[in-house]
């Protein structure tokens, strides 16, 4: 229900974080910093073993 609830959460909201900044090293991206920090930070999370997260993240990121 909360990965359900969080994929309602606007744009703006998800573009314009307040993510600490969370790079790989060497990496090149034209993407704005929020929102190369906020595919850094949740892509991860879609290897993780539970499956109810790794479709919120999935969902976020559609």
């Amino acid at each position: 229900a909360v990965g359900e609830a969080l994929t309602y959460i606007p744009v703006e909201l998800l573009t314009q974080n307040k993510l600490p900044p969370r790079f790989v090293a060497d990496q090149r991206s034209s993407l704005p910093e929020p929102l190369q920090t906020l595919l850094n930070t949740l892509s991860p999370l879609l290897l993780f073993k539970a499956r109810p997260l790794q479709l919120a993240v999935y969902h976020i990121l559609h």
